[in-house]
């Protein structure tokens, strides 16, 4: 079995405030570490996410590569096909999404995938990471 932690953190100068802690557990990991070129457009990682009771949590984020001088912009993440995708998400290295079972939020990927198409706009190589859990046998 597999086990991911997702947690949300609240800090000030008051104090900080963990908000959320979901930790899940199913058999399947998918990890995905993918370097998005400068200035792609629509470069494709295959990778399949099912939306039903299978799926317990998936997160997106990303970050500047090492020693990229370029400029930083957001991700924009479409699923399924480019040209007319199911879902589309935008992420950069400050604000990336995570979703679990029994979040108060909608699960922002409405259908199953089969493949992400990222696009980086900055002049800068950018590292994506997604993480998925899964249970191929609910």
């Amino acid at each position: 079995m597999n086990t991911h932690v997702i947690t949300t953190l609240y800090k000030s100068e008051g104090g900080s405030v963990t908000v959320k802690t979901a930790t899940l557990t199913a058999e399947l990991s998918t990890n995905i570490e993918v370097e998005i070129p400068a200035s792609a457009t629509d470069f494709q990682i295959n990778v399949a996410i099912p939306i039903t009771s299978a799926l317990k949590a998936f997160a997106f984020g990303c970050s500047k590569k090492t020693g990229e001088t370029g400029t930083v912009t957001n991700l924009t993440i479409e699923t399924n096909s480019s040209s007319a995708p199911a879902d589309t998400l935008t992420i950069n290295p400050t604000n990336g999404v995570a979703w679990s079972v029994g979040d108060t939020m909608t699960n922002p990927l409405g259908t199953a995938v089969t493949a992400l198409y990222v696009t980086n706009a900055g002049t800068a190589a950018m590292n994506f990471v997604g993480r998925v859990l899964s249970d191929p046998t609910p």
